[in-house]
């Protein structure tokens, strides 16, 4: 069986627990001439090894009681490493030909606040994702931009991405902030604002939150503490997980996918189409290249 390997390019900077990346490398399976299965470990999101995973995707496919036949039965596949269970849900994807699903809700992510009002203008979109940083200043500055934004679109909420940048008593400023200019009623949460899990248990309870990069955290966690969401990456967090959601809502998100983990991830999303969904960050073709290929024969 061979796999090849590629570098992708990263069309901005990408911090996840404290590990920045300007790129990041994946696998690609070749089913046939139509049909791949991509895997990638991303930097701060995944601790496994690229090559281990091409290994155990091998060997399940080997295996007649990791293989799956239909979806109704991938649910019931749990495999260690959820690279392995994403790429499994590919190669399933891939072998009953389904028929493309309706493109899901999406939230448009914007990085610079600048943005805001020009994408109100269009009227295409009814979410926004900004991307705030531990800067008042900045943040300030946003405030602004947001409700111009808001004005042009009523129909328009919003979530905020801080990538576990800031501390609880920032956090807590950052929404009293909101409330002081009328802003809470259209936001939806902040994602993943701080680096700590045990910390968004300080928070004022009216701060709606969801988690993702510490998701391991609240699914081991027997507190109180209920996340408005869970924005979740399969490409990263596999399938079998998903069913220990109970309450959240269910955001799926995509990270920086390339062209067939980013169809399997787009398929999943559908099966919550009542919620907008991360799927901004993909991976094209034209972005990645060629390193070498790993033959496991």
């Amino acid at each position: 069986m061979k796999f090849s390997i590629f570098d992708a390019k990263l069309p901005f900077t990408q911090t996840v627990k404290g590990q920045s990346s300007n790129s990041f490398q994946f696998a690609r399976f070749q089913v046939d001439s139509n049909s791949a299965v991509d895997f990638s470990c991303f930097p701060g999101f995944s601790d496994f090894d690229l090559e281990q995973t091409c290994f155990e995707f091998k060997q399940a496919l080997e295996d007649s009681s990791f293989r799956p036949t239909s979806l109704s039965s991938l649910s019931n596949i749990k495999h260690p490493n959820p690279h392995v269970e994403f790429g499994l849900f590919q190669f399933l994807l891939n072998q009953l030909q389904l028929e493309e699903r309706e493109t899901p809700r999406i939230s448009r992510l914007i990085k610079k606040s600048d943005e805001l009002v020009a994408i109100a203008n269009e009227g295409h979109h009814t979410s926004i994702k900004i991307k705030i940083n531990a800067n008042f200043n900045d943040f300030s500055n946003m405030i602004v931009q947001l409700k111009a934004a808001l004005k042009l679109s009523a129909k328009l909420s919003y979530r905020l991405d801080a990538n576990q940048r800031l501390t609880p008593e920032l956090l807590n400023k950052y929404y009293k902030l909101l409330e002081e200019n009328d802003l809470t009623a259209q936001l939806d949460y902040f994602e993943e604002p701080l680096a700590g899990y045990a910390q968004y248990k300080k928070l004022e309870a009216q701060i709606p939150i969801a988690i993702e990069e510490s998701l391991d955290h609240f699914l081991a966690d027997q507190s109180d503490f209920s996340p408005k969401a869970i924005v979740y990456k399969p490409s990263q967090q596999g399938l079998s997980r998903l069913s220990q959601i109970k309450k959240q809502k269910i955001v799926i998100s995509s990270c920086f996918d390339p062209s067939s983990a980013f169809r399997a991830t787009s398929f999943i999303a559908q099966d919550f189409p009542e919620n907008q969904h991360g799927l901004s960050a993909r991976t094209s073709d034209q972005d990645i290249n060629f390193i070498r290929d790993l033959n496991l024969d």
